[in-house]
């Protein structure tokens, strides 16, 4: 099924996902972020679950948020340039509230060893990681990387939000440096109608591209099993993929099935 197919289909929004995205206590009306933004949906999201907070960003299209002199986010709206996580882990020394180090996939593999460092020092952050895969045509999740330092690591997507609300409220529960890497699907670098951002990031669950799970003190659960959606589905939803080396989506391919069953065992 290609982009236009799934253009023309009826989108079903979830309850959950409605419910936050009609509600104004997140983000006040009028930022600058693009239409159909999946790393602005995945903060709003959070912002939904976590409720105050101060919320430390790395830079990129998620500083339009707070575009001087106006902050569009209703909590503290910290910039950190890239390293998110080693300014927030300064703040989260004398902060009274929850703090998030919000961050992206190529920012937060830049800075891999701060991430470490915070876990180590049992700093009390959560490390929200917004997957819309700039490092890369095909960026795997780090979360398991991360669990071999952390006591609580997760993947979450914008496509299933009571999956995702439920681990961002776990890992605010708990003590220490939490990670958790959400897909945030971006419909200009991806290529794909600005209408279907969440029917792509469930495609990539559903095939089992994305797979959801969280890995607490080295236990491993997996969250959602996949459909029938073959992994084919999500290669051919995106523009980027159109003209793509045959030899490199069975290689993408061969990736998606080992780390499945890497999850499995």
């Amino acid at each position: 099924m290609d982009v236009e197919e799934v253009a023309e289909e009826k989108v079903s929004i979830d309850p959950i996902l409605k419910e936050t995205l009609e509600s104004g206590k997140t983000f006040i009306t009028g930022n600058h972020g693009c239409i159909g933004c999946g790393e602005l949906l995945a903060l709003k999201i959070a912002l939904h679950a976590a409720g105050k907070c101060i919320v430390v960003h790395s830079s990129g299209e998620i500083a339009l948020l707070a575009k001087y002199p106006n902050s569009y986010v209703s909590v503290p709206f910290v910039s950190a340039g890239r390293n998110a996580v080693a300014v927030a882990r300064a703040i989260a020394k004398s902060a009274s509230e929850p703090v998030v180090a919000y961050a992206g996939d190529g920012a937060t593999a830049e800075h891999m060893e701060s991430l470490v460092d915070a876990i180590r020092s049992k700093s009390n952050i959560v490390c929200l990681c917004y997957n819309n895969q700039s490092a890369g045509v095909y960026s795997e999740s780090l979360a398991k990387v991360v669990s071999r330092y952390a006591d609580y690591a997760a993947t979450a997507s914008i496509s299933h939000p009571s999956d995702f609300i439920k681990k961002m409220k776990k890992a605010l529960a708990l003590p220490g440096t939490k990670y958790i890497e959400v897909l945030a699907p971006c419909p200009d670098k991806w290529g794909f109608d600005t209408s279907l951002t969440v029917e792509v990031a469930r495609t990539a669950v559903e095939s089992k591209a994305w797979p959801l799970y969280e890995v607490t003190s080295g236990r491993t659960e997996i969250n959602s099993l996949p459909t029938s959606v073959a992994v084919d589905n999500y290669f051919s939803v995106q523009r980027r993929f159109a003209n793509a080396d045959p030899a490199e989506i069975d290689e993408a391919k061969a990736r998606i099935a080992k780390i499945w069953k890497s999850l499995q065992q």
